[in-house]
């Protein structure tokens, strides 16, 4: 039996070894002489800000999430309306009103700024509400702030308005305390002669003075130097005093009117005339 040989010069053919380790279609090749591989980045780009830099590489997430939240900020921006100041146009200013809703006219303001009703010593100034209308249509106040505003100053006039009530009614009952422990059991008395003495001068019992102790004083002097019939009573109405003056100034000898009355005189006339209208 032969066996054959490979012809001379070949070489012979063998098969691969099953461990060899197997080549791919390109492979690598290495770098030309000088040349190196490029390392990789271990400092911040000067155009990456610092809050997107992290663990020595760039934090790509975080700023795309900025990137699209800059996006949304300026989308909103280009619809809004700005703060006019001295140099902006009157279409401007006009817009900036409309977005907020100040009205064209300060007299609009009033059409909802007086309140259907006020409380009791409180009273609604026309004069002091136009002022606020117009300051508030030149700084651009919606009208319902300024409406707000007026409440709240509304409230603060009533309680200013309860307390000085307050304070007076307790200066009532200290003064009517100080005139009962001076006039002891006479109070009511010496108090009902007071009140004839103002009737009879026609001054109206709620005249401020009689709220002083010293006013009442003075009408008890002024009662010592009146004769009693001469002081009408302290329930009389101005109507009666009137008429009993009137009487007396007619038919009294003794009444320093009752000569020129009688002698047509124009100025008594007149008087007597006025005291007989009384109501």
């Amino acid at each position: 039996m032969e066996t054959s040989t490979a012809p001379a010069g070949d070489a012979a053919l063998t098969p691969a070894s099953e461990t060899s380790t197997p080549t791919t279609l390109f492979e690598a090749t290495p770098p030309a002489e000088g040349q190196t591989q490029p390392a990789p980045v271990s400092e911040r780009p000067e155009w990456l800000p610092e809050n997107f830099w992290r663990d020595g590489q760039a934090d790509y997430q975080a700023l795309a999430k900025s990137y699209r939240g800059m996006q949304e900020i300026l989308g909103r921006k280009s619809q809004s309306v700005l703060v006019p100041n001295e140099k902006s146009k009157p279409e401007e200013v006009a817009e900036f009103r409309k977005a907020l809703g100040v009205p064209e006219n300060p007299d609009d303001y009033l059409k909802t700024l007086k309140p259907e009703a006020l409380p009791e010593g409180v009273q609604f100034d026309e004069a002091l509400a136009k002022r606020a209308a117009e300051l508030a249509h030149k700084h651009n106040i919606p009208p319902a702030a300024l409406k707000e505003l007026a409440a709240l100053q509304i409230g603060q006039v009533q309680a200013m308005a309860q307390a000085s009530e307050q304070m007076v009614m307790q200066q009532l009952e200290a003064d009517r305390k100080q005139l009962k422990d001076e006039f002891g059991e006479k109070y009511s008395e010496k108090l009902d002669i007071a009140k004839r003495v103002a009737v009879t001068a026609q001054v109206p019992l709620e005249t401020r003075g009689f709220t002083d102790p010293n006013m009442i004083k003075l009408a008890l002097w002024a009662a010592d130097q009146i004769a009693e019939d001469k002081l009408v009573s302290a329930n009389s109405s101005p109507m009666q005093v009137g008429r009993d003056r009137a009487n007396d100034i007619i038919n009294n000898p003794d009444n320093p009117l009752h000569r020129r009355y009688h002698e047509q005189d124009p100025d008594v006339v007149r008087q007597v005339r006025s005291y007989l209208s009384q109501r």
